[in-house]
């Protein structure tokens, strides 16, 4: 092959990275022309002209939010549906958060106000109708269903990171004194003990920042105060879950695999015939290459679990064929011997 053709990237690269560019152009160019916007309407000329400000600044949401949507999927027509959910984004960021011009202009054109609730309540028309078609064609129990609506109606990042959030503070609330999370017919081995004391010393210092923190802004800025004390809770709130995850939820030896977990932080399966070697010695640059895949924490791995060629996962941000998984474990021998035993019965 001649040289120049190896150093052609390939067509699925350069798609790669087009891709790239529209999702953060999508992404970056709504909030810049939103942010310019909201500046303009709180300008003097704004204020004396209080009408046009509101139907400009309407339109400006309108638009900034359809070039996202349109730069987010260039290659097909944008459904119906995502045009309206896009105008009552649009409508909602106006109506929720208006500069004093752009209210006084909505108050003087009631009509406009009008149009934009009429948006919005068409939108959630929209999303009532569509949850109620999910839940009625979904089989299960109602924790199941709501699910099933939650994943219909909420973008697939979004309803990822909803639900990652509610099963932290489902542990770090209620699952006290549970037992872990162990199928029958696997073999747990935990990974906890180590970042236990670690973490519960950070929990205590967040505790102590979060109420110094609380006690010295709150004399000047009262309202700042009272975001930082919501973040701290919740920053108490997920270290404690994160503490009880790691306990709850151990790597397991199951009848086809390996599943690694990592508290709710890392989770990945590899089936026995993929792993061409466990090991506890660990070269620290392998650990560091970007074909390795690191799930440990706060600590250097134990346990190397060396993959075969043509092994079926990507490396972070996709550089290359993950190699290897480093990880790290309370007895790392005893599950080196556990996994030899599945991989090769007869030894």
């Amino acid at each position: 092959m001649p040289l120049a053709e190896l150093a052609r990237p390939s067509d699925t690269s350069v798609r790669d990275a087009v891709g790239t560019r529209r999702l953060v152009l999508g992404l970056a160019l709504p909030v810049l022309a939103l942010g310019a916007a909201r500046w303009a309407a709180t300008s003097e000329l704004a204020l004396r002209h209080p009408r046009i400000a509101a139907a400009l600044f309407t339109w400006i949401a309108a638009d900034a939010l359809m070039l996202g949507l349109l730069l987010h999927a260039p290659e097909r027509t944008p459904r119906l549906t995502a045009i309206i959910a896009s105008l009552a984004s649009s409508a909602a960021l106006v109506l929720l958060a208006p500069t004093p011009a752009v209210h006084t202009g909505l108050v003087q054109l009631a009509w406009l106000e009008r149009t934009l609730i009429a948006v919005i309540a068409l939108e959630v028309a929209l999303l009532c109708a569509q949850g109620a078609k999910v839940w009625r064609q979904t089989q299960g129990s109602p924790p199941d269903r709501i699910r099933s609506v939650a994943q219909a109606l909420l973008p697939t990042p979004l309803y990822r990171l909803a639900r990652a959030e509610l099963s932290l503070l489902q542990i770090a609330l209620f699952r006290w004194n549970a037992r872990p999370d162990v199928p029958a017919g696997t073999q747990p081995f935990t990974n906890h003990r180590h970042l236990g004391p670690m973490l519960l010393a950070l929990l205590v210092l967040q505790v102590i920042e979060a109420a110094a923190t609380d006690l010295v802004v709150r004399i000047w800025f009262p309202t700042l105060a009272q975001a930082l004390v919501f973040l701290g809770e919740y920053g108490v709130l997920f270290t404690v879950g994160l503490v009880k995850s790691l306990r709850l939820r151990p790597v397991l030896l199951c009848e086809d695999g390996v599943r690694i977990r990592l508290g709710l932080l890392r989770e990945c399966f590899v089936r026995y015939e993929d792993i061409l070697e466990p090991a506890q010695t660990l070269d620290p640059h392998e650990v560091r290459a970007p074909t390795t895949r690191r799930m440990a924490i706060l600590v250097w791995p134990n346990v190397m679990l060396r993959l075969r060629p043509g092994h079926a996962g990507r490396a972070p941000r996709g550089r290359s064929d993950i190699q290897a998984i480093a990880l790290h474990l309370d007895e790392p021998e005893a599950f080196i011997a556990a996994l030899r035993a599945r991989i090769d019965p007869s030894v």
